[in-house]
């Protein structure tokens, strides 16, 4: 079974604990040395204490925005190892127990959860046995809760305006994953106390891409041709690809609309609007309208866009909503495919209900990642929706004409 590991910052040099670079040493003192570190906040190994995690990533469905990652990491404090007013005589850790504090959890040495401590909550039992919750978030947290400056931007494509909107908000360039983007923006007027989130969320949306922050803690932009590119992994029921214990199909209407509209602003005002329609369709299922806010440069992309939603949405369709992976059940190397993924990546699953017909092959983008690890256990939960990969020219599997549709 793959071990999971559980690092929380803290910094022991507070406490006069641990082996930090100590000026004048002979030994601790030597500058450019490797083995002593400046003391400060560093990531500390409490997988011992660790009883349960479970940890929660991504969005519901493809049409809804990506939100702040979670984490619960159920810590034994029978020993007061992580109550907050417990002193040095019995935790290392002593008044260090505070919000704030850098988590980072890993299976196998793969990343699969990197965040802050939000709260702490202790549930003391009259019998002794006590455990201390970290309840965790991550980047999204952070940058929910700031604002922008009011400020003037240039028209520039949608991976460099996410670029320079973090640069405003303070984050890290050496934390950032940002693609380039296909969409192009316009000179937008930023007012101020602009909330930074929320304006990313407006930039994701004209693209349409994906921002989240991955499991290794960096802001993430993947443009429209990013989540149309197939990563390799199959999920299959007939011994074809990696086995699943199981799976969740939806048909309806949650994602189904009949006709959209697109709208262009520069601020808080719209310059320009765009719509679609199918009269087939609305005749059919009704007039459902999906309402899109953006910041294009131009009404042929927010044409284009109106278009290429209504195509995607006018009809319902059979979707693979969710499947579930015991890490147990599958081969180290088939774990070590399904640790590694991360929302927005595309997926193939192979389903043949109850073993009866021809099986329902579906390529599928990741919307959301759930772990929930016990001692004994280790399930992970794909939340999925249909997904098109794109042509691909001089591939064998994506490059055959009049059968692979070209990106939008």
């Amino acid at each position: 079974m793959p071990n999971p590991k559980v690092e929380i910052a803290f910094d022991l040099s507070a406490n006069g604990l641990g082996d930090f670079f100590t000026l004048d040493d002979t030994t601790k003192g030597l500058l450019d040395g490797t083995a002593f570190k400046l003391a400060g906040d560093i990531l500390q190994d409490v997988t011992s204490y660790t009883r349960a995690i479970t940890i929660r990533r991504g969005r519901s469905r493809q049409l809804d925005r990506f939100t702040a990652g979670a984490a619960t990491i159920t810590l034994d404090n029978r020993a007061r190892t992580f109550d907050p007013l417990a002193g040095t005589a019995l935790t290392p850790y002593a008044g260090q127990i505070v919000p704030r504090k850098e988590v980072a959890v890993s299976v196998s040495g793969v990343p699969i959860f990197t965040g802050q401590v939000e709260d702490w909550d202790l549930n003391y039992s009259l019998s002794g046995d006590s455990v201390a919750e970290a309840v965790c978030a991550d980047g999204f947290a952070l940058i929910a809760q700031d604002t922008l400056a009011g400020s003037a931007t240039t028209s520039q494509l949608t991976g460099a305006r996410i670029g320079s909107v973090l640069t405003a908000l303070g984050w890290p360039i050496g934390k950032r994953a940002i693609g380039t983007g296909e969409a192009t923006l316009i000179a937008d007027t930023i007012a101020a106390e602009t909330n930074g989130l929320q304006y990313l969320q407006k930039v994701e949306a004209s693209e349409p891409g994906a921002f989240f922050v991955n499991r290794a803690g960096s802001m993430t932009f993947r443009d429209r041709q990013d989540t149309q590119v197939f990563g390799g992994v199959t999920f299959a029921d007939d011994g074809s690809g990696i086995p699943y214990q199981g799976i969740e199909v939806l048909y309806g209407t949650e994602e189904l609309y009949t006709a959209t509209v697109v709208t262009r602003n520069n601020g808080t005002a719209a310059v320009g609007t765009a719509t679609a329609s199918n009269a087939t369709a609305q005749a059919a299922y009704g007039i459902t309208t999906l309402n899109v806010d953006t910041l294009l440069s131009s009404d042929a992309q927010a044409e284009d866009l109106a278009d290429y939603l209504l195509g995607k949405y006018q009809a319902p369709t059979y979707r693979v909503d969710a499947l579930d992976v015991i890490l147990e059940g599958i081969t180290a190397s088939q774990a070590g495919q399904v640790l590694a993924l991360d929302l927005a990546d595309v997926v193939k699953v192979t389903f043949t209900p109850n073993s009866i017909g021809d099986p329902i092959e579906q390529y599928a983008l990741v919307d959301g990642i759930e772990h929930n690890i016990t001692p004994n256990a280790h399930q992970i939960r794909l939340t999925l929706s249909a997904t098109e990969v794109g042509f691909v020219l001089d591939s064998e599997q994506f490059g055959v004409l009049d059968s692979n549709i070209l990106g939008f």
